[in-house]
């Protein structure tokens, strides 16, 4: 791992003063989306928008030039390009990035180089938490853990508060939006299970059938309005958000009396695997084009972590063994996407 600091990007003051000022409409940046609010896609964003996004975050977290950020994280991962990499350039942090995880030597760089910020998916958190250790490392200079990308378990948040003693925040956001919300609630150990609130700029609403509100209720489909949506270059450029703005997130969720978002589940066919969104129709049409293959119906699972896995239900129609199917999928599908569990039956409802 090395550590980067904005100062180490731009040089000196001169060196900056050189360089021209882009038009705030022209794009900046292009990442791909594994499909959070839709199908998976290639999502444009301009300087404008990634100007508000950084801001938006760095102001709402309170990140400044003192803080040393280690990200668990893809930094082209929406959650990793946020409270990695803009929180970074925007606050001239210094950046940890790790370019493969590993737990020990993870909870080692936290402890020796002093971390004040780790961002990182609920899996890792529990993989950190269920690993042994010679000695304790000493996590007193990390002020704020951030997970996104899945739901964070109530019982993940003890283990690791009771094992290393990081209390975990949640955020929210995708590809499309960027950064929506993070819960900076002071009794974090009741709201943990929440993903926050707006970060500055930002709207979330519970749609019932209308138009978006914001009240306490009854689970609804959230939506967003962010100055940080990007467009879709799916086909052509074109907004993530209806005429006035909205962008339907297809999660479901409430909203509590002190405007903390809690979410319930997807509308659409996706699996979060390890914070990465698969298609269930995508891993269906891979397995159907299987010669072997008369019927198959795939589902989420729980691993042995209790994290969210691909599971296919399937009917042959001539023999075929497991291995067969996977070795198939791995020729379409990244590894992520291939069914972790794979059952026959004679016929499926």
């Amino acid at each position: 791992s090395s550590g980067l600091s904005l100062s180490a990007l731009t040089g000196s003051p001169g060196a900056l003063q050189a360089i021209a000022v882009p038009d705030s409409d022209s794009p900046l940046t292009r990442l791909l989306t594994s499909g959070t609010t839709g199908r998976p896609k290639c999502v444009q964003r301009t300087h404008a928008q990634v100007s508000f996004l950084a801001d938006s975050y760095r102001n709402t977290v309170g990140i400044t030039r003192q803080d040393r950020i280690l990200a668990a994280v893809p930094l082209c991962h929406g959650h990793g390009f946020c409270s990695g990499f803009l929180a970074t350039l925007s606050a001239g942090a210094t950046l940890f990035a790790e370019p493969r995880f590993q737990r020990r030597p993870t909870l080692q760089l936290l402890e020796s180089e002093r971390i004040t910020i780790f961002s990182a998916v609920p899996f890792l958190f529990s993989l950190l938490a269920d690993t042994n250790m010679p000695r304790q490392p000493d996590l007193r200079s990390v002020r704020l853990c951030v997970s996104g990308a899945g739901a964070l378990k109530r019982e993940i948040w003890h283990k690791v508060r009771d094992r290393l003693g990081l209390e975990i925040r949640q955020s929210y956001g995708s590809v499309e939006t960027g950064a929506l919300t993070v819960n900076l609630d002071q009794n974090l150990e009741a709201t943990c299970e929440s993903v926050g609130t707006p970060l500055q700029g930002v709207e979330i609403s519970i749609r019932h059938g209308g138009t978006p509100q914001g009240e306490e209720g009854a689970a609804g489909h959230v939506y967003a309005r962010t100055p940080a949506a990007g467009e879709s270059l799916e086909v052509e450029s074109r907004s993530v958000c209806d005429p006035e703005g909205w962008i339907p997130m297809h999660d479901l969720g409430t909203v509590d009396s002190g405007g903390h978002l809690y979410l319930t589940g997807r509308r659409n066919g996706i699996v979060n695997v390890a914070g990465r969104k698969v298609s269930i129709e995508e891993v269906e049409s891979v397995l159907r084009s299987h010669h072997a293959v008369a019927a198959v119906k795939v589902v989420p699972c729980l691993d042995n972590y209790g994290e969210d896995a691909v599971r296919a239900m399937v009917v042959l129609n001539s023999p075929c063994t497991r291995r067969d199917l996977t070795e198939h999928c791995r020729l379409s599908l990244s590894e992520y996407k291939i069914p972790r569990v794979v059952d026959f039956y004679d016929s499926i409802k």
